[in-house]
C-alpha cells in the first residue's frame, strides 16, 4: 500500500472515500471538545497533532472559547471526544438540524488540569491509545 503522510494530514473526507484502493487513507479525523477550549481540549490536540494515525481540532462550546466548536467541525469529525458528558449535550442543543452526527464518545475527565499538566497528557493518552486500538482493530 503506498502511503502519503503529508498530504493525508489536510486530505478532504470525500479524497479519502473516493481514493484508489492502493492509496492508504486511513486517517481519523479527531475532534476534542471541552467548554472553554483553554485546557483539557488543546492539551488533547496538542500531543495528538503528530500522530500519524489522526487528524485533529479541539473546540470549546462556550461562547467565550478562544474557538468554538462549529458546525463544520462536526461535520469534519469522524469521532468527537467530549470532556464530559454535558458538552455532549451542549452540542445537540446548539446544531439540532445537523443531519449526520459523528460518533460522540466520553473522556469523563473533569476540568481538574492546567493545559498540559503530565497528570492530564497521561490519561488523555490512556484513553486515547484504548480508542485508537479499537479503530485500529474495525479498520
Amino acid at each position: 500500500m503506498v502511503h502519503f503522510p503529508a498530504f493525508t494530514q489536510a486530505a478532504p473526507h470525500f479524497l479519502r472515500v473516493f481514493a484508489p484502493s492502493w492509496c492508504n487513507f486511513s486517517l481519523v479525523n479527531l475532534l476534542f471538545v471541552c467548554g472553554r477550549n483553554r485546557r483539557r481540549s488543546p492539551t488533547a490536540e496538542a500531543i495528538f497533532r503528530g500522530d500519524k494515525r489522526v487528524s485533529v481540532r479541539s473546540g470549546g462550546t462556550s461562547e467565550s472559547s478562544p474557538r468554538r466548536v462549529s458546525q463544520a467541525d462536526l461535520q469534519w469529525a469522524d469521532l468527537v471526544c467530549v470532556m464530559e458528558r454535558k458538552y455532549e449535550s451542549r452540542l445537540r442543543a446548539r446544531f439540532p438540524d445537523l443531519e449526520k452526527w459523528p460518533r460522540m464518545h466520553n473522556l469523563d475527565i473533569p476540568d481538574d488540569y492546567e493545559y498540559m499538566d503530565p497528570l492530564l497528557v497521561d490519561v488523555l493518552r490512556a484513553e486515547l491509545e484504548s480508542i485508537l486500538g479499537e479503530l485500529d482493530a474495525h479498520s
